[in-house]
């Protein structure tokens, strides 16, 4: 766990704006120790790292004026949360809680929970000099332990003196079986509250149980649960030890997954846990994935390895947009071209077009750059056109005066094309 930790600091480019490199932080400041080997990421470091897909759910100082006209406290969660939890918003799943309790000398009011049999959400306004949910944070259900729970939170201040954020908790339901409604408590050195959250949307599901084998490298691809808010797969790689030893890349094995139209369906969190059974280290993954798309017939999981030596190729481009195509070109990548940055008030939305070498350059980091201030968007890249390959990126709030474009490729990825599968959705 420390290995990893470590590893995010130190991979990420150093150019990453303070504000980036603070919210990873604080991602690896939430990260819990397990009582066995357990990662939990979610896709805001995993992006920074990799330079792939941006999943991530916080807010930015541009839409601080916009937060502030919110009528109703509980659709924050529009605002914090990533387009899974949006979606849910959407079909009306949270539940309305405004439970307030007294926390280092600010008041913390949890708004709104949501829970669709995946995930637990909960939308929170935080006055504190430190807008850190505590560290020491545990979890129960209906007064018994939670088991194995991973937590982590996002969120940004709203105004001088307060911070909205949205804390996602995933509990292991091997260990503890979650019902329709339950009682979430939740308990630190300095508060204990209970939480109502009850269960709404359907659920679907489709088996697999491929499994495909590569010189000491198994991978058995689960059930695939298709949740309102997310996409839940399962995954089970079995890496024969001496292939471990002598190659450690295998520890970071992530996988690109796109559907049977050429969407990529994009990252939003995971963990992972790991175990050594005899000759072999299992890792069982779970990754959640943006909501899949109505007509998403079938996905491809093609898993792939980064390089993460001090020599992996990452590169940052950045210009000046001027109303005039922007051409970013890598060699090991291929061109990302920007069509168009258009200001609404309300937000900024990219065009671009991407003529890559693989899919998995398709959707890069993208940020803005306003002032000495970089941008990111809670959003995804929404590919819009699959012939040309065009995406659109929404970035909300009003960002004024002139902007820059920049974004950064990792392109030293190795692809295990042979342990790619696809799975049948309907």
């Amino acid at each position: 766990m420390e290995r990893w930790e470590q590893q995010i600091k130190e991979q990420v480019n150093t150019s990453i704006s303070k504000t980036a490199a603070r919210r990873i932080d604080e991602t690896l400041h939430t990260l819990p120790r397990q009582r066995r080997p357990f990662i939990k990421y979610s896709a805001a470091a995993a992006a920074v790292l990799f330079s792939t897909m941006l999943g991530s759910s916080y807010i930015y100082p541009a839409l601080a004026d916009t937060f502030k006209e919110i009528p109703v406290i509980g659709s924050a969660f529009e605002y914090v949360g990533s387009i899974g939890v949006q979606q849910g918003v959407q079909r009306g799943l949270p539940l309305a809680i405004n439970e307030s309790v007294l926390a280092d000398g600010g008041t913390l009011t949890f708004t709104e929970s949501m829970f669709d049999g995946s995930q637990i959400y909960i939308a929170y306004e935080l006055t504190s000099k430190d807008h850190h949910l505590p560290n020491d944070l545990t979890f129960t259900v209906d007064g018994e332990s939670a088991g194995t729970t991973s937590w982590y939170e996002f969120g940004d201040y709203i105004n001088e003196d307060t911070y909205a954020g949205s804390l996602t908790v995933m509990i292991e339901q091997e260990d503890h079986m979650l019902g329709d409604s339950f009682i979430l408590g939740m308990e630190s050195s300095s508060f204990e509250l209970d939480i109502p959250v009850e269960k709404a949307g359907e659920i679907t599901s489709a088996e697999s149980g491929i499994q495909l084998e590569k010189e000491g490298v198994s991978i058995t691809y689960e059930e695939i649960l298709l949740y309102p808010t997310s996409t839940q797969l399962n995954i089970v790689a079995e890496i024969d030890e001496t292939v471990a030893k002598s190659d450690d890349r295998y520890e970071y094995l992530q996988f690109l997954v796109t559907d049977d139209k050429g969407r990529i369906i994009s990252l939003q969190n995971g963990a992972a846990s790991r175990h050594t059974n005899e000759d072999k280290i299992e890792y069982s993954i779970t990754n959640f994935l943006e909501p899949l798309s109505e007509d998403t017939e079938s996905l491809i999981l093609t898993p792939y390895v980064p390089d993460l030596s001090t020599n992996a190729h990452y590169s940052e481009y950045k210009s000046e947009w001027n109303n005039q195509p922007l051409i970013f070109e890598e060699e090991a990548a291929g061109m990302i071209t920007i069509i168009d940055v258009e200001k609404s008030g309300k937000y900024t939305l990219i065009t671009y077009q991407a003529e890559t070498n693989h899919l998995l350059y398709e959707t890069p980091l993208i940020w803005l750059e306003s002032g000495n201030e970089r941008i990111y968007s809670p959003q995804n890249p929404i590919l819009t056109d699959l012939e040309t390959r065009k995406y659109q990126l929404k970035f909300p709030g009003d960002i004024a005066g002139p902007v820059a474009v920049g974004l950064n490729f990792q392109t030293d990825n190795e692809f295990l094309e042979e342990l790619a599968a696809e799975i049948v959705i309907k």
